[in-house]
């Protein structure tokens, strides 16, 4: 899966992190969780957008990681699940330092960090021109490999969550920026921050009521949202799973005024319908 701005790796691009393991947040689900938690859905400030790695890697610590995760909708990606982007980036990162460190020749099998269920194996030897492009593809098609195993698991947060609209694209999206936050010389929490904040800008991402009201309008038609007051959700919880892995299609609701150019509370749409490709809207 080729990701755009590819960039060579120059030493540098481990700079701001130390060599932790990658952060493996307990979030987030597609529901807005009314009525026994503060809420799924985050504003997007600059509090909103910093990124720090290996955030959430050990008990507690997942269900409250030093960054924020929640959902936003964009009107150029749909939903973001800032959970899975964020997770994908840190092992973005991991895999670049780990063939850096070594790992990059054809057979080698780069040691799994805890939290991580999927084997990457090196098939071909990896030239350091590429070890960042490389490191993308493999942080994605781990993520991949998690929608697929989650998919056959009945406990809390797997199947009725598995290829949720959000993930894959979310997905896709951390492993991108990641690309180039690493070839910063800020460091990569930095660089990553900035890199979120930027191509949400571009993306056009919307308030946190924004991001309610895009929620409200397919509910009913994407999730059986009656049950997302309850702690248990059923295993027909998801009513839609986005299956596009090869390239990563957003879901946009359909006529969302605020996307749309008709005005609305938040504005009219920003620059970030050419983003990201749009293989077709899903309204309610």
């Amino acid at each position: 899966m080729p990701l755009p701005d590819a960039a060579p790796a120059p030493r540098r691009y481990i700079t701001g992190v130390q060599e932790r393991n990658p952060g493996v947040r307990s979030c987030c689900m597609l529901c807005d969780f009314k009525g026994k938690f503060l809420g799924n859905f985050l504003e997007p400030t600059a509090a909103s957008y910093q990124h720090f790695y290996s955030s959430g890697r050990i008990g507690l610590s997942a269900l409250f990681p030093k960054d924020v995760v929640g959902i936003m909708y964009t009107c150029a990606g749909g939903f973001i699940d800032f959970g899975h982007m964020r997770d994908i980036a840190d092992l973005t990162l991991y895999y670049a330092r780990a063939m850096r460190s070594g790992y990059r020749t054809k057979g080698d099998v780069i040691p799994r960090p805890p939290g991580i269920r999927g084997e990457i194996t090196i098939l071909e030897d990896v030239p350091a021109r590429v070890a960042i492009d490389v490191a993308r593809d493999a942080a994605y098609q781990e993520s991949v490999y998690h929608e697929i195993e989650t998919y056959w698991d009945h406990s809390m947060g797997a199947h009725h969550s598995s290829f949720s609209p959000e993930d894959l694209v979310s997905n896709y999206l951390g492993a991108y920026l990641a690309g180039r936050a690493m070839v910063s010389v800020a460091g990569f929490d930095r660089a990553m921050s900035a890199e979120i904040s930027k191509v949400m800008f571009v993306m056009n991402v919307l308030p946190k009521a924004g991001t309610q009201a895009a929620y409200d309008l397919v509910k009913s038609d994407w999730v059986r949202s009656e049950a997302s007051r309850d702690l248990e959700l059923p295993d027909d919880y998801l009513r839609r799973r986005n299956f596009a892995y090869v390239t990563p299609t957003p879901w946009l609701v359909n006529d969302f005024p605020a996307c749309t150019g008709a005005g609305g509370p938040w504005g009219a749409a920003g620059p970030g319908h050419a983003v990201l490709s749009n293989g077709g809207s899903h309204g309610a």
